[in-house]
């Protein structure tokens, strides 16, 4: 599959494979986990723990009320397959997208 396609989105997807995370050893899921932070990163990062087979997971967030930014996030191949594997895919707005322009560190 080419990055620059025209392909509808649903074809896309269809291509991409569903990962999904290995699972735990049962002593290993039956510890307690503590996820500091209920960004994407952190709600992301329980998802796949619970996923794995994990069942005492607390995701802590510091800000007191959860706000829509209003923004947007780029993701690659690999972390749309996770969504998938987690059935997260429904839930995602997905748009595709194609980068006009590309910006270094060096400007």
């Amino acid at each position: 599959m080419s990055w620059f396609t025209d392909a509808p989105l649903e074809e896309i997807l269809a291509a991409l494979p569903s990962l999904a995370p290995p699972q735990a050893s049962p002593n290993v899921a039956q510890r307690r986990v503590v996820v500091l932070g209920g960004s994407i990163g952190g709600l992301a990062a329980a998802a796949c723990l619970h996923a794995a087979g994990f069942s005492q997971i607390q995701v802590f967030e510091r800000s007191s009320s959860l706000l829509r930014a209003g923004a947007g996030i780029g993701l690659d191949d690999a972390s749309v397959a996770i969504l998938k594997g987690l059935g997260a895919l429904p839930s995602v707005a997905l748009q595709r997208m194609r980068w006009t322009e590309e910006r270094t560190p060096q400007g």
